[in-house]
């Protein structure tokens, strides 16, 4: 019954909503046109924030591997690792460095005698490796050489003339300060006008005196290259320069580091592109503002120290218009202001629709809903009541009725399906609880189970079985000197070139300790573990993991013990074990890099 002064429920649901709705997006359009600017100035600098730690990120990340290859060189040359009386035999551990960064021009050792040898990407041809230095001629004249597949020097390429390294940038640098690593001025390099800056240090005696230096130079080219890369957008840019203003590198090429014609490298002062010259006054106020006006346009304006290390900073200046951040923002509310209309009227519409159907004597539906049950209301028990609203209301009722048993019904298929899942996850935990978590091949309970079965089937059938184990030479140096996380990677490069050399199901391989690995091979015969071990010695061989020079081999190298039985009911599992423990003995005992028992000539 309705009351007297009462309104309809879908007029009490509408209007509100529809008034609030169309305030909200008044309110919205008002404070985003008067704070456009404010908003679009504060995401300026934040993006500009982004892309100073970015720049720097990307900056110092690509100079932190100079100083790791000039201590590493020049602790190398002092333990003797490098070779000061042969310098050319240290051609292959330059050019595996150089190799470890493909912005690096030159890894250069020189002595103070004059004698000079680099692994070098020449500026011009820099898809190319040579080794450059002034040794292998009586004249003492530059020269590049081709590498052959030994990284040695072996054809000659050209010859640039006479060459002192001690007029060089980067030896004098590193002479006169020789207890510390140096960061050398940029300089030219002489078989091409490009640009190059250098790191150094000095080899200094027993009696303090300079004996050598290394060192590793890049080029600003490739820094420039190196830093383009980011493709920074809102026509946003980043300088690169020295604390007095000389250019080192942009992220735009058409602000140029050097001048074309003469090769002199700019300043920012004295820079072709009038923005640059204002920037470098503005720079000359040290202004706190971080909104600027630079040849008639509004920009937002950040500044940044990179710190590289011993005592050399480079500046950081990123520039972006104003002008591009603005009219995205205002691009962007207007699509959300016209987005917000549309949904507007649409839900007013949709309200509308919606209320007519429901809002009717609620009473009614009071009482139907009283009985509760699911099964009773799914029969829709009101669908013949002469009020549609109630008819809908009645229809709604039954259908969430049967939505509510659908779900019930799926929430016991979805239990079925969880402990299936549950059940899988068991089994992958139980397959990774049987494997190696470093090489991920089995582990040594998987080893322990899988042998004493092979051993249990071997005595039934009186058929072979054969052990082989091997063990990583002077792995623990290995690790001293290159880490633990190389010698993991070097590991887990070992077990897999050792899997590929199993080839049947019934085989397997184990890590059995620390860089030691152990396979068992059923039905095998100690002709077939000979031939087997030495497939896996010489595939460790050919796998070329590279190392530190011990005993003539500069690669990762395996000695290895088999053993071959048919046991009976009276031999103990331990001795097969045993004797392929002490073949490896004997094989470590005999130099290493070996397998035993030794081919029978």
């Amino acid at each position: 019954m309705k009351i007297p002064g009462s309104l309809p429920l879908r007029i009490l649901i509408i209007v509100p909503f529809t008034c609030l709705l169309i305030i909200a997006t008044g309110v919205f359009a008002v404070v985003s046109y008067n704070n456009n600017r404010a908003v679009a100035v504060e995401m300026a600098h934040t993006f500009n924030d982004l892309i100073s730690q970015h720049v720097e990120s990307y900056v110092t990340n690509m100079m932190e591997i100079m100083p790791t290859l000039v201590l590493n060189n020049a602790t190398a040359l002092n333990k003797r690792v490098l070779s000061s009386e042969n310098p050319i035999s240290n051609s292959p551990w330059l050019l595996s460095q150089l190799r470890q960064s493909d912005q690096l021009n030159f890894v250069t050792l020189a002595f103070n005698d004059g004698r000079y040898l680099a692994a070098s990407r020449p500026p011009l041809r820099s898809n190319s490796l040579e080794i450059a230095t002034n040794i292998k001629n009586d004249k003492g004249h530059l020269q590049g050489y081709l590498v052959n597949d030994k990284d040695m020097p072996s054809i000659l390429a050209k010859d640039i003339g006479p060459y002192d390294p001690r007029t060089r940038p980067f030896m004098r640098c590193a002479i006169s300060q020789p207890q510390t690593p140096c960061w050398g001025n940029v300089y030219q390099y002489l078989e091409s006008k490009k640009y190059a800056i250098s790191f150094s240090q000095a080899i200094i005696n027993d009696q303090n005196v300079p004996v050598a230096v290394a060192a590793v130079d890049m080029s600003l080219n490739s820094l420039s290259n190196y830093i383009r890369k980011l493709k920074l957008k809102n026509e946003s840019i980043a300088f690169l320069f020295e604390q007095d203003g000389t250019l080192l590198a942009s992220t735009n090429e058409n602000y140029l580091v050097a001048d074309p014609v003469t090769n002199t490298r700019f300043t920012l002062d004295n820079h072709p592109s009038k923005l640059l010259k204002e920037l470098a006054v503005f720079l000359q106020l040290n202004s706190p503002e971080q909104l600027i006006e630079l040849h008639g346009r509004d920009y937002i304006f950040t500044s940044k120290d990179i710190q590289l290390g011993y005592e050399k900073v480079w500046k950081l200046a990123v520039l972006q218009p104003l002008d591009v951040t603005i009219s995205t923002i205002k691009g962007k509310t207007s699509d959300t202001i016209i987005l917000i209309l549309a949904t507007l009227l649409a839900m007013i519409v949709l309200g509308a629709t919606v209320t007519k159907l429901i809002a009717k004597p609620i009473e009614n539906i009071s009482n139907m809903a009283l009985d509760g049950a699911l099964n009773e209301l799914e029969k829709a028990p009101f669908q013949q009541s002469f009020i549609p609203e109630v008819r809908h209301l009645s229809s709604s009722l039954a259908r969430l009725a049967r939505s509510q048993i659908i779900s019930i019904s799926q929430l016991e298929q979805r239990v079925v399906e969880r402990t299936t899942e549950l059940e899988k996850a068991n089994t992958r935990l139980l397959a990774l609880s049987q494997k190696d978590p470093l090489t991920g091949i089995a582990n040594r309970r998987v080893f322990d189970e899988t042998y004493a079965r092979q051993w249990a089937l071997a005595v039934r059938q009186q058929s072979p079985l054969s052990l082989i184990l091997c063990d990583v030479d002077h792995f623990k140096t290995f690790n001293d000197n290159y880490g633990h996380q190389q010698g993991d990677d070097a590991l887990i490069r070992v077990a897999s070139c050792i899997l590929k050399q199993v080839q049947r199901p019934t085989d397997l391989l184990a890590r059995y300790g620390g860089e030691e690995f152990i396979l068992v091979l059923p039905q095998t015969d100690e002709k077939g573990a000979r031939e087997i071990a030495e497939k896996i010695r010489k595939a460790v061989i050919e796998e070329n993991i590279q190392r530190d020079n011990i005993n003539g081999y500069t690669y990762i190298t395996l000695s290895v013990g088999f053993a071959s039985i048919v046991p009976s009911a009276n031999d103990n599992l331990d001795k097969l074990i045993s004797q392929a423990d002490k073949q490896l003995y004997i094989a470590k005992e005999n130099g290493r890099n070996q397998s035993q028992p030794s081919p029978k000539v």
